[in-house]
């Protein structure tokens, strides 16, 4: 595949997620906005993602919406991963009983990448969508995810990340301090690390065999999470606990 066709593609999943997120219909200005796209290279790509019958165009308002194709794969998809659903189910029950951003990671190298997200109803200057990768040794979901790996494995990727030179060099033995903890409390926590302002609590969730692991995050402004640090990380469990029930809901 071609560098172009690989970024259209790229571009068509990024419009579909957009969607998917539960985004009332959008005009072509509002999608190359939100995305950051060309506008004419958007209009384009819209346009063909409406002729294969993925997105649908009201002709009055010329604003675009999911078509009946992604809601029928949808529902075969589904199907296929009922856990999965339930998962995502779960952390929409935490993210509407706290009010605070609510994650689904996994682990992507020397980052963690979000698989599903629900954005805060409170004041947050959270900027991510489904798709972001974040730092693997500087949040939450990171360390959870570290947490299960060795000490040598561990020493190995901050070799990596520290090698990037991307940020700040990672102290190891600090990290390491962090990663046990979050074994012994089965949460791990992150405080303005990744973003000024902004921390985070995580969890692992239970998954099926032969499945990457996945950690459940609840994010927000620092301050509050501060705040809710113990209740949030109750909840955190009682969450993980749902899903070994086989529960959608807290």
């Amino acid at each position: 595949m071609g560098a172009n066709a690989a970024k259209s593609a790229v571009r068509a999943f990024e419009v579909l997620e957009l969607f998917s997120d539960g985004t009332e219909p959008l005009a072509v200005s509002d999608i190359a906005r939100i995305l950051d796209y060309p506008a004419s290279s958007t209009s384009v790509l819209l346009k063909e993602l409406c002729r294969l019958g993925y997105l649908m165009q009201d002709p009055g308002t010329r604003h675009y919406s999911l078509a009946a194709r992604i809601a029928m794969a949808n529902v075969r998809l589904n199907r296929q991963h009922e856990y999965e659903q339930r998962l995502a189910g779960l952390a929409d029950s935490v993210n509407a009983l706290t009010g605070e951003e609510v994650i689904i990671a996994v682990e992507h190298g020397i980052e963690v990448q979000y698989v599903h997200l629900r954005k805060a109803t409170l004041p947050f200057l959270g900027c991510y969508r489904p798709g972001a990768l974040r730092p693997i040794c500087r949040t939450s979901m990171g360390k959870m995810l570290l947490a299960q790996k060795h000490e040598n494995e561990i020493g190995k990727l901050v070799r990596r990340v520290n090698a990037s030179g991307d940020a700040s060099p990672i102290p190891l033995p600090e990290l390491l301090s962090e990663v046990e903890a979050a074994r012994d409390l089965r949460v791990a926590t992150a405080f303005e690390e990744a973003t000024p302002g902004a921390a985070g609590l995580a969890t692992l969730l239970p998954v099926r065999d032969g499945q990457p692991k996945m950690v459940l995050a609840i994010c927000g402004m620092a301050e509050r999470i501060r705040q809710r640090k113990d209740d949030l990380a109750a909840l955190l469990h009682r969450a993980v606990e749902a899903a070994q029930a086989g529960r959608m809901a807290l």
